[in-house]
């Protein structure tokens, strides 16, 4: 890069650093977090390279590596993985995340070794430039592997707050692989001065995505974010996207294999491992989805169970009873088609009144669990509305009706003892018989 061209990116960062600072203002936990380290990595860019560019304008040539540049550099990929790490919810399995991870980093290796980029970046290096050498490699790596998830778990979601934030990892990752692979040398440099352009580019997304972040923090879009359109166009690519590495290896072996060109053992050894991850990333996924599905199908159950059954006392509903007549009116038999009782508690409304509620509550549980201990066992007994209580007897006749809505007055007239608080229940029995020409809400009114 030019001096000048030096000074427009070191003010870029310099930008986009001030931008992430003013982001982590706004948010909390693993995001704030991520934005400040994110902030203090371009800053620390920008002051290198300034640094960088002093140097070479005193000297009159082009300066070595900065330590203050370096770490910069090194301290990206922990911002790149706390943004990550900030976008996975609760809910969702860290697990897979993972593994999807290690595939990705795993077949970036083997795209590295395979076109020599691993060598490129220590050509001619010395000093402090051969460290950072060494680790540039793995540093853009980590963030190319971050970037993919990042885009991945975005398209997944149907949000692109992050999205400029993930490009622009992934321009760094290009500008840094293809510069030190194109230019080969000093004399070669300015051939390849068009590839300076992506250091700049990248900074002015993470501005956009910094700006992005603060104005989904300000609607609090986290909670009330709607899915945009071709959500489910995006979801597929979201899950497909993490294989593009791994296809991309697969496809360059094959080349080299018709080529005649032997993999090395460094390739062999990383593909076979690229292999299990993809068999044990399957085999976790399938856990998963299986833990999945009991969560989902208990959770349906108990929907279902509260969607018949009454909360305070834990008997059927109306809605439950209804079903029970209508099921047994389809069925004839020789004996009828069943009695239901229809039970009124008197003077219930005095007890809430003087005692309150929870007294109320008290004697509606004791009630059911009285009726449920003294009617015979084919019965269904439920609970209608505040103080009703509704019973079905099948294939039951009026004699039958008649001695099991005596059995329940009775009973509930024995006195009980709650909190102290002794009570002598007393109820009005109404009996309907069923027929195949009435209909259960008749029977019910």
């Amino acid at each position: 890069m030019t001096n000048a061209l030096d000074l427009v990116v070191a003010l870029l960062a310099a930008a986009a650093a001030a931008s992430s600072a003013r982001t982590s203002r706004h948010l909390s936990g693993l995001r704030r977090l991520g934005w400040c380290v994110l902030g203090v990595a371009l800053a620390l860019w920008s002051l290198g390279l300034l640094v960088l560019g002093g140097a070479a304008m005193i000297h009159g040539g082009r300066a070595g590596v900065g330590a203050t540049w370096a770490a910069g550099l090194l301290v990206l990929p922990l911002a790149a993985t706390l943004a990550l790490m900030s976008m996975v919810d609760r809910r969702q399995s860290r697990a897979t995340l993972v593994f999807d991870g290690l595939i990705i980093a795993s077949s970036l290796f083997v795209l590295s070794l395979q076109s020599g980029l691993s060598t490129t970046h220590g050509a001619g290096a010395a000093g402090l430039s051969v460290a950072v050498s060494r680790v540039l490699p793995v540093c853009d790596i980590i963030l190319a592997t971050v970037a993919i998830l990042l885009l991945s778990r975005h398209a997944e979601s149907g949000r692109q707050a992050l999205t400029p934030l993930a490009v622009a990892m992934l321009l760094l990752t290009f500008s840094d692989t293809a510069y030190a692979h194109l230019s080969g040398g000093v004399a070669a440099q300015t051939r390849w001065e068009w590839l300076d352009v992506g250091w700049p580019a990248s900074f002015l997304l993470i501005i956009v995505s910094a700006r992005r972040a603060r104005l989904e923090s300000r609607r609090q879009a986290d909670s009330v974010l709607e899915s945009p359109p071709g959500f489910g166009r995006s979801r597929w690519l979201g899950v497909a996207l993490p294989y593009g590495p791994v296809i991309a290896v697969f496809c360059l072996i094959l080349i080299n294999l018709a080529n005649g060109t032997p993999l090395t053992q460094p390739t062999r050894l990383a593909s076979t491992g690229i292999g299990l991850l993809l068999i044990v990333r399957q085999l976790v996924a399938l856990s998963e989805n299986r833990s999945l599905l009991a969560a989902v199908g208990s959770t349906l159950r108990r929907l279902e169970y509260q969607s018949s059954h009454d909360e305070l006392t834990g008997l059927p509903n109306r809605g439950h009873l209804t079903r029970c007549i209508e099921d047994t009116q389809r069925r004839p038999h020789p004996c009828g088609q069943g009695a239901v009782l229809l039970l009124n508690l008197d003077r219930f409304r005095q007890v809430n009144e003087t005692l309150g509620h929870s007294y109320g509550d008290q004697l509606l549980r004791h009630v059911a669990h009285t009726l449920t201990a003294t009617l015979p066992s084919e019965a269904t007994l439920a609970r209608l509305s505040g103080d009703e209580f509704g019973i079905f007897l099948q294939h039951a006749d009026t004699a039958a009706a008649t001695k099991a809505a005596e059995l329940a007055s009775q009973a509930l007239q024995v006195p009980c003892l709650l909190d102290q608080v002794s009570f002598v229940i007393e109820a009005t029995v109404g009996i309907a018989c069923a027929s195949p020409r009435t209909s259960a809400d008749q029977i019910g009114r």
